[in-house]
């Protein structure tokens, strides 16, 4: 048991950077290596096979296998058959059907499959069987946990989306004749003038802007799986850009035809979470005077965002699971079975692995909202994209609120590549709405930013061994006294959530 346990800790750790590792991968046949060499260091099994088929008769066109003493004694074939029994009494393996189209069924013939095999994991691309992975025992001698084959589908699923984007990048080719487009060079990258500016400006920021070479990645992970369906969990610290990610997707998918709806999970008690997720009917509790949809039918056919997942509780986290594994859920309050067509995006600022060894989330519906994850950077490092998104912002606001503010003094933008940002990009942002409403100059210098006088000085002193920490303080405390010490007011300039405002102010003891 605690072998068990310890592997599935080490699943958990790693399963995200690998899945990342592997929607970079370009061929059929690296892509078969990988996944073999991924699974002997984690499941550790005595043999893997990865099979893989292509075209409406299913040509083999990957066949690997790993484990020794294994020889290809039969090459495996899949068939289409009438007579089940039949089929497995020579040996075949049935495959299940994702559409549940009983008009046929697939077999696959593998002899070798037969005698070594343990556990089998088919995967499929739109609906149609393309490839399985079969493993024998595990080299411990122990069966296979929950834990392992859960993981094994999520790893399945990462598969089946890397064949996907390997198809359409092939097709594309093809379609075309024209071969991928060169690299862009890295100045060009750099190169974000105004125009720029007032064509992002026109649709209110809301793509993710940057050159960093972290901001460049997530712009290609959000490529890869737009147009999958698959899970998606966003992680990074709040303000970073969680959102912009979960839209981005959403509007490049084959269901951004429909509102992306979204629900954020840590603001509101977990008492309306249940009726906000599901919906309830007239008189499923005191105050519920009429039927409401929750978010799930109001998400039908389209993508569902639910931020800051981390902080869900328990027993919904159980309900969640259940409607994830088969669209079915009922109204608070009510007994009709209803379906929901929905794709999952989430996104938390939590570390998820340790919520699962406190015991504070599940660890199988983890595995089924993380088939893909994108983290996002804070602020801290992204370099030059901080003054980038300064520069954008104070157009943006410039035309929001009829002002005519030239940019920033050179000792501004000194402070603001140095500075520590703990609210990230919404703290930028709202620092610079602050400035462009209250700037009486046509530049924004230190004295328009709260504090700036102070941490301005800090920052600009090279010699000086005080801690980001300690300029956080006495940042967030000159907030609090521009703003009469209000807390709701300091945490919307400073970025943070108030309750994140709450946890800092006991941190580091500032009293008022």
């Amino acid at each position: 048991m605690e072998n068990n346990n310890s592997v599935n800790r080490d699943l958990l750790s790693n399963i995200a950077e690998f899945s990342e590792k592997l929607l970079t991968v370009a061929d059929f046949s690296k892509l078969a290596d990988n996944t073999i060499e991924y699974i002997a260091c984690t499941i550790k099994p005595v043999y893997i096979s990865f099979l893989l088929f292509e075209g409406e008769n299913y040509r083999l066109c990957i066949d690997k296998c790993s484990g020794q003493g294994v020889k290809r004694t039969v090459v495996p074939e899949i068939k289409e058959c009438d007579q089940i029994d039949l089929a497995m009494a020579k040996g075949g393996h049935l495959l299940p059907n994702p559409n549940e189209d009983f008009s046929r069924f697939l077999v696959l013939f593998d002899k070798d499959q037969g005698e070594y095999c343990e556990l089998c994991i088919p995967f499929y691309v739109t609906g149609q069987f393309i490839g399985i992975i079969c493993l024998g025992k595990q080299q411990s001698g122990l069966d296979y946990s929950i834990e392992a084959v859960e993981f094994l589908h999520v790893l399945s699923n990462t598969v089946a989306l890397v064949c996907q984007n390997i198809v359409n990048k092939s097709d594309n080719n093809k379609d075309t004749g024209i071969k991928p487009e060169k690299t862009v060079d890295e100045n060009e990258r750099k190169s974000f003038n105004r125009a720029n500016i007032k064509n992002i400006g026109r649709n209110n920021g809301s793509e993710i802007l940057g050159n960093s070479s972290e901001i460049v990645k997530v712009r290609e992970m959000i490529e890869h799986v737009a147009g999958q369906e698959v899970p998606v969990l966003i992680t990074g610290e709040s303000g970073t850009g969680k959102e912009l990610v979960a839209q981005a997707i959403h509007s490049k998918s084959k269901r951004s035809d429909k509102p992306l709806v979204a629900l954020n999970c840590a603001a509101m008690p977990e008492t309306l979470v249940e009726s906000e997720l599901f919906g309830h009917e007239k008189g499923a509790f005191t105050g519920a005077i009429a039927q409401k949809r929750g978010k799930f039918e109001h998400a039908h056919q389209s993508t569902l965002f639910l931020d800051e997942i981390g902080d869900m509780s328990l027993s919904i986290q159980a309900k969640l699971l259940r409607i994830l594994q088969d669209g079915r859920y009922q109204r608070v309050g009510g007994n009709k079975s209803l379906y929901a067509d929905v794709r999952l995006v989430a996104a938390t600022n939590k570390n998820i692995v340790r919520e699962i060894q406190k015991g504070q989330f599940r660890q199988d519906l983890y595995y089924r909202i993380n088939v893909v994850q994108i983290e996002m950077p804070p602020l801290r490092k992204r370099g030059n994209d901080i003054v980038l998104l300064a520069e954008f912002y104070l157009y943006y606001y410039n035309l929001r609120y009829n002002r005519n503010i030239n940019g920033f003094d050179d000792d501004v933008l000194e402070w603001m590549t140095q500075y520590d940002f703990p609210g990230n990009v919404r703290e930028l942002k709202n620092l610079i709405e602050r400035s462009v409403i209250m700037g009486k100059k046509s530049m924004i210098g230190m004295d328009s930013i709260p504090g700036g006088d102070l941490v301005g000085l800090s920052a600009a002193d090279n010699n000086s061994t005080r801690s980001l920490e300690e300029l956080e303080k006495e940042h967030i405390l000159s907030v609090m006294k521009q703003v009469g010490y209000n807390k709701s007011a300091a945490a919307r300039i400073l970025g943070i959530a108030r309750k994140t405002l709450r946890e800092k102010i006991l941190k580091y003891g500032i009293t008022f």
